[in-house]
C-alpha cells in the first residue's frame, strides 16, 4: 500500500526550532564544558575566577549563536531549497517520496533516515543534523493513510535502537 500526502510546505521557522532542539538533545553534553570551567572557577583566586566563569559563558553563548546561525542560513543555501518548496510526499514500506510535480520527485529509501520523532501533531524524520522532513499529521487525506504511516515509522524507529 502507498500512503499520498496533499501537498506541505516547511516553514523556515520551524526548520530552525526542530534544528536546534536536535542539536541541543544531540549534543547536550557540550554543555558539560562550560559548567565544569565554572566549578574550576569559582575555586580559583579572585582574579581568576571571574575571567574563567566569563569565558564560560562566552563559549556557551558562542556554541548556541554558532547553531542558531548555521539553521538560519540552511534555507538559503541552494542545496538545501527543496526542502523548502511545496511538495506531496509518497510513503510506503520501502521508501518515502517526495514530490514536487507530477514526474519530479526524490526518493528516500528508509535505511537513509536517522532518526524518526513522534510528535503529537506531526512526525519529524531527520535525514542528517541538518535535513529535516516534517511531516504534519494535517497532510495526510484520512486516518487510514496517517495510522499507516504511523505504523511504518514506528516499525523503521525500532530498526534504529
Amino acid at each position: 500500500m502507498q500512503v499520498k500526502t496533499k501537498k506541505y510546505q516547511l516553514d523556515k521557522k520551524e526548520y530552525i526550532s526542530l534544528g536546534m532542539k536536535r542539536v541541543m538533545k544531540k549534543w547536550w553534553w557540550a554543555f558539560l564544558i562550560p559548567a565544569v570551567m565554572i566549578l574550576v572557577g569559582a575555586f580559583l583566586p579572585e582574579g581568576w575566577s571571574l575571567g574563567v566563569i566569563i569565558t564560560a559563558v562566552v563559549i556557551t553563548i558562542l556554541y548556541v549563536l554558532f547553531w542558531g546561525i548555521q539553521f538560519s542560513g540552511a534555507p538559503h543555501l541552494e542545496q538545501m531549497k527543496p526542502m523548502f518548496q511545496k511538495m506531496a510526499y509518497q510513503i510506503d514500506s520501502k521508501q518515502l517520496t517526495m514530490l514536487v510535480g507530477p514526474n519530479q520527485g526524490m526518493m528516500i529509501p528508509w535505511a537513509q533516515i536517522e532518526r524518526i520523532e513522534f510528535l503529537p501533531d506531526a512526525f519529524v524524520l531527520y535525514i542528517g543534523v541538518a535535513q529535516i522532513i516534517h511531516l504534519p499529521h494535517s497532510i495526510f487525506t484520512n486516518q487510514h493513510g496517517l495510522k499507516f504511516t504511523e505504523s511504518i515509522l514506528k516499525r523503521e524507529a525500532e530498526k534504529r535502537k
